[in-house]
């Protein structure tokens, strides 16, 4: 047996001893968020507590979350979230009602409670996009999501979490091309 050669320990312990990755990237039906490596899945009780707030009006929804953040955080730093809402709940409603209506019934909670809201919308051809960050007293919340009418149904898809820069940088997936237009305001 010989001695082992000193760059081959070298690439050996390089290779054996590489960092974590810094990031990873999290996606559902095309949202997509950069997070760090170290966030862990949220709780099974937080993730089942916002599939229950995104059905809390659409019991009929279709609600898919994925949801991650530090192990002590009381909510999730960053939660991608899709919702199907169903025909029964949105046959009237178009993307601009559903993002207006958002915007209006925030503000309208968010005093009741005494909390901080800044919330804003807008439209483009085929979606509305949604935006709004709330400060109270234990920390803040910030949602960025987009509304679509397609085959009959309201589609919201987004992140929301306490952290305000993973929010910010989340990429919302476009509308697709066959999406209802949006009717003027």
């Amino acid at each position: 047996m010989g001695v082992f050669p000193r760059a081959a320990w070298c690439v050996l312990l390089c290779a054996c001893s590489k960092p974590a990755p810094a990031a990873r990237t999290l996606e559902l039906e095309g949202v997509r968020a950069q997070v760090p490596a170290a966030w862990p899945p949220s709780p099974a009780a937080q993730t089942q507590r916002l599939e229950a707030a995104g059905r809390r009006r659409d019991p009929a929804a279709e609600v898919h979350v994925v949801a991650v953040g530090p192990d002590n955080s009381r909510a999730p730093a960053l939660s991608l979230v899709v919702i199907h809402h169903s025909r029964g709940y949105t046959q009237d409603s178009n993307a601009r009602d559903m993002a207006r209506d958002s915007v209006t019934e925030a503000k309208q909670a968010a005093a009741a409670r005494g909390i901080t809201t800044d919330s804003s919308y807008s439209c483009a051809t085929h979606h509305c996009t949604l935006k709004m960050s709330l400060e109270f007293r234990e920390g803040s919340m910030h949602v960025r999501t987009q509304f679509w009418r397609l085959d009959g149904h309201l589609v919201s898809a987004g992140c929301a979490g306490t952290d305000a820069g993973a929010v910010a940088a989340c990429e919302l997936p476009p509308a697709p091309p066959n999406a209802d237009p949006i009717p003027p305001d």
